[in-house]
C-alpha cells in the first residue's frame, strides 16, 4: 500500500511539474531542451512577490558560445511562483527536478500522452506534435498581437522567413 502511495505521489509531482513546463513554455517561446536547462539563477528579478504590473521578468539563456536574454510573457509569473513554492530551490537548482533532486530530462511521454487523450497527436498539415510546438503557439500568439515580425525573428534567431 504504501509503495502504491508514492506511485501516485511521484505521479501528481510529474504531472505538476509538466503542467508548470508546458506553461513556461507558452511563455516564454523557449526550445524545449533550453527550458529543461533553466536554473533558478537563470530567472533575473524573479521574487515570490512579483506582481504582473510590477513585470520586469528576464531569463538568461545558456548557449554553446554565448548566451542572450528572453524576455516573456508577465504571465509566467504565476507558473513560476507555484512552482518556487512547492520546490523552495536554491538559486543553482533546476528549475524541472523530481522529488528525489534529480532534474527532468524530458517531459516527451507526458506530452504525447496529453496530445492523444485530446486528439491533437498532429496538427492540420499531419505533422507530429511535441513540446516544441509550444514554441511555435508562441510566436503565433506574438504575431496574432502586433509584434514585428522582423523582431520576433530577430528574437527567436530565425535566419528567414521561407521556412
Amino acid at each position: 500500500m504504501k509503495r502504491l502511495q508514492q506511485s501516485a505521489e511521484t505521479n501528481r509531482h510529474t504531472r505538476f511539474l509538466f503542467w508548470c513546463f508546458t506553461e513556461i513554455m507558452m511563455d516564454s517561446g523557449l526550445r524545449d531542451t533550453k527550458c529543461l536547462h533553466l536554473k533558478w539563477s537563470d530567472i533575473i528579478n524573479f521574487t515570490t512577490d512579483t506582481k504582473p504590473k510590477d513585470y520586469k521578468l528576464s531569463i538568461q539563456i545558456q548557449g554553446k558560445s554565448k548566451s542572450r536574454t528572453c524576455i516573456p510573457n508577465p504571465s509566467i509569473i504565476h507558473p513560476l511562483q507555484v512552482l518556487h513554492a512547492e520546490q523552495n530551490p536554491k538559486a543553482d537548482d533546476y528549475l524541472f527536478t523530481y522529488k528525489n533532486g534529480n532534474r527532468v530530462s524530458s517531459f516527451s511521454e507526458q506530452m504525447n500522452e496529453a496530445l492523444k487523450d485530446a486528439n491533437l497527436t498532429t496538427d492540420y498539415r499531419g505533422v507530429k506534435r511535441t513540446c516544441y510546438s509550444f514554441r511555435h503557439y508562441y510566436i503565433t500568439k506574438a504575431l496574432n498581437n502586433g509584434l514585428n515580425i522582423h523582431l520576433l525573428s530577430q528574437k527567436h534567431r530565425h535566419i528567414s522567413f521561407n521556412d
